[in-house]
């Protein structure tokens, strides 16, 4: 078992580097242009008058975030939602650092940790809101017609997109370890 010393240092080192890697996560995988890896099996229109032999002609894409919401709305919503989550994100590791620095504004910490915590929230939020529109953007193309034919559309998520899922779990650490710091000074 730690002692009360060694548990405060531990959380006090802890949360302000779970805080910065958090927002370099965050902020990287908003930017970043990987988010969704799919392949689209479309018909071929040639095959059916006989002039080619490939039934299916195939569409790979790489799509960023960015790249979605230029042409869908319901994902330009999701992108508020991360964006709010990244204004949050800055507010409570400057909050953080205010606290961590200052012994007077000690109060600040535990503000961050509540901050972080929302910020990761609105974050997961966004998630659900962005894998909701690809479900309903390709709807029936994701089961297969029979069990001879594969889907017509298959799809994985890209390193931004895990890249977020790691900066939502580092924001919920620093909003933890900020939270217990607070308690355990007082």
């Amino acid at each position: 078992m730690l002692s009360l010393d060694a548990t405060v240092h531990i959380l006090w080192l802890g949360t302000p580097v779970a805080a910065c890697v958090s927002g370099a996560c965050v902020l990287t995988a908003i930017g970043g242009s990987s988010w969704l890896t799919s392949e689209e099996r479309i018909p071929n229109p040639s095959y059916r008058n006989g002039s080619s032999k490939v039934e299916y002609l195939t569409k790979c894409t790489v799509s960023g975030l960015f790249t979605l919401c230029a042409t869908e709305d319901t994902v330009l919503k999701s992108v508020g939602y991360f964006l709010t989550a990244a204004v949050l994100l800055g507010v409570a590791e400057v909050l953080c650092l205010n606290g961590h620095c200052c012994r007077r504004r000690r109060f600040f910490t535990f503000v961050s940790g509540i901050i972080f915590v929302v910020a990761g929230l609105v974050m997961m939020l966004g998630v659900v809101i962005y894998i909701a529109t690809l479900k309903g953007e390709v709807g029936d193309k994701l089961r297969p017609r029979s069990s001879f034919q594969p889907p017509r559309f298959t799809y994985s998520y890209g390193w931004c997109f895990l890249l977020l899922m790691l900066g939502f779990v580092t924001t919920e650490t620093a909003g933890i370890t900020a939270i217990f710091l607070y308690i355990y000074w007082h």
